[in-house]
């Protein structure tokens, strides 16, 4: 699908361009990422553990740490309840490792996803009553669940929240809440993934015992939920992702260890796209499948026999999980093109009986992705639905479920990712309300993808250095995208040409006014081989350095291209 190139500009301010010593390109860069002081650049380059907002700022953490270290000095048996995504894995392993530090008594629980669902469930409460806990922690949920909040007070059972989510109605009456997104919290930073609220609570906790926090092997896990979860990869989530990354490569964790070399990973520095499309895939499959305790298991392990055992599990799992997606998605796109109601829709809504939960929010995005509109998939059994929906930027899906509540038996989520839950034959009518909420937000062009660029430069201003000092930008991830550069009227060299397996992936040379030669690779863009047979072409780009042979040079990974001077792009 033909995509809008949206292309961005900045000037460097006089003073920045004075004070670090850092390329025009790198700073124009970081001044478009809002990245504009003095002050700003040297903590998103430099960001260190004492540049963490003091946890104390969250609403509600005092009174959290003074009921954990009461249990503490009272020996009570506490319960960790977290959500069964990769984002509740983690933050249950970071709860597990403080309380092994702190001597606590403790188990944990992560719902099953085909059975109880999202959600803190009063299955935990009656999980705690059993195993005589009287404190029960969630993690990456709870913020909407009033009555197992009420239920577990009646038994005597002490409850505290920490979430992200955001807040509907009325805070849990809950002995501590936990969330940034909370209105009356005057935390800082908004942006926090589940397991970040996680790791405030062991920071707040830690200071309370030693001056010096011991925050590395939990630091690790915690940029692993972060990146896994796509929060904004910007403020004090990047300094969690980039310190965690560097622990990473130091082999703390033998969990990940294991994963990484089943994913073909070993001996590479992990980053954010490793994390996000092998890892954290890896790890999710046991929620999505069977049991997330797995993954919790494998991120705990010591023993090296029991870390492969689990290893290999979720490797099948994850193999399994590809297949389910792939044929699901199959169906819906044949369902969707058979069934013009649905198709031309500009949200698409489609269910299914007796597919798998597990896999729908994968569905859906593949379908985001595909048609470039807001899609839900809808697994319905016995009467009932189990939604996930995927939306573009242009569609703030959670706010539109708002307005449909009455219609579903309950929802939740971000902008552009939610889960809701229907009943199976209110689902027609509910493809027809959101459609015409649809109609009124969303214009033609919307329903076109774009292609954020940074800025345009002339491939005569690339150099090896400056290409080098992108690395300086990274970790890279949603909020803070590796930077896509566009140039215009670029000569063609050589013949395009297909490559790689199957001949999927596209292969070109151009040349700049200085006649020096550029290799370029767009992947899985051979279908597109004879509209870059022409004399010149406008292309959109990420600029890297290829190493071959003791030989350094550039090459460009092509995000899209057109013949020069076709159409204008969209400013």
């Amino acid at each position: 699908m033909p995509k809008l190139w949206r292309i961005k500009q900045a000037d460097i301010p006089l003073d920045l361009a004075h004070s670090f010593n850092l390329s025009p390109l790198i700073l124009r860069l970081l001044v478009i990422r809002g990245v504009d002081t003095g002050e700003k650049i040297q903590s998103f380059l430099h960001g260190s553990q004492s540049d963490l907002h003091q946890p104390m700022l969250l609403r509600d953490m005092d009174k959290a740490v003074a009921r954990i270290l009461q249990a503490r000095e009272r020996k009570e048996r506490v319960l960790l309840y977290g959500d069964y995504d990769v984002d509740g894995v983690t933050s249950v392993v970071l709860l597990s490792k403080l309380f092994y530090e702190l001597g606590l008594p403790f188990s944990y629980h992560h719902p099953d996803r085909v059975n109880e669902g999202y959600g803190f469930h009063l299955s935990g409460v009656e999980m705690a009553k059993a195993e005589g806990a009287s404190l029960v922690i969630t993690a990456d949920c709870g913020i909407t669940n009033h009555e197992t909040v009420e239920a577990a007070r009646a038994m005597g059972i002490d409850v505290i929240i920490t979430d992200h989510h955001k807040v509907i109605g009325k805070i849990p009456d809950a002995v501590a809440v936990i969330n940034p997104q909370r209105e009356d919290c005057p935390y800082p930073y908004k942006h926090l993934a589940g397991v970040g609220v996680v790791l405030k609570l062991v920071q707040a906790i830690f200071q309370q015992l030693t001056p010096h926090p011991p925050l590395d092997e939990y630091l690790e896990i915690a940029a692993l939920g972060t990146v896994v979860d796509v929060v904004p990869i910007t403020g004090e989530n990047r300094i969690i992702t980039r310190l965690g990354l560097e622990v990473m490569d130091n082999q703390l964790n033998q969990g990940i260890v294991a994963i990484r070399k089943l994913a073909g990973l070993w001996g590479k520095n992990i980053n954010c796209g490793h994390i996000g499309f092998q890892i954290g895939p890896r790890l999710n499959a046991a929620g999505r499948l069977s049991m997330a305790r797995l993954a919790t298991e494998l991120l705990l392990a010591s023993d090296e026999k029991k870390i492969a055992e689990i290893a290999s599990l979720l490797e099948a799992e994850n193999t399994r999980r590809r297949s389910l997606q792939e044929e699901m998605t199959e169906i819906a796109i044949r369902e969707i093109e058979k069934h013009p109601e649905i198709h031309s829709g500009k949200v698409l809504v489609i269910s299914g009986e007796g597919w798998h939960p597990g896999v729908i929010g994968l569905v859906a995005s593949q379908l985001q992705e595909t048609y470039y509109r807001p899609a839900i998939v809808i697994a319905t059994e016995e009467g009932i639905g189990h939604g996930s929906a995927r939306s573009i930027p242009e569609f703030h899906i959670f706010n539109v479920l708002q307005q449909l509540a009455p219609m579903l038996l309950k929802f939740g989520g971000h902008r552009q990712a939610a889960g809701l839950t229907i009943e199976g034959g209110r689902i027609g009518l509910f493809r027809q309300k959101i459609n015409q909420i649809a109609d009124e937000l969303l214009a033609a062009s919307d329903l076109v993808p774009k292609l954020d660029i940074d800025l345009a430069v002339d491939l005569t201003e690339l150099n090896i250095h400056d290409v080098e000092q992108l690395d300086l930008l990274q970790p890279f991830g949603y909020g803070n995208p590796a930077p896509v550069l566009a140039a215009f009227g670029c000569r063609l060299k050589s013949a395009p040409r297909c490559f790689g397996q199957g001949g999927r992936h596209l292969k070109f040379r151009l040349s700049d006014a200085l006649g020096r030669s550029f290799d370029c690779l767009g992947w899985n863009m051979a279908n597109r081989i004879a509209e870059c047979k022409v004399h010149s072409l406008d292309i959109a780009f990420r600029p890297y350095i290829n190493e071959w042979n003791g030989q350094r040079s550039i090459q460009l990974e092509i995000k899209d291209f057109r013949p020069a001077g076709k159409e204008r792009p969209l400013l």
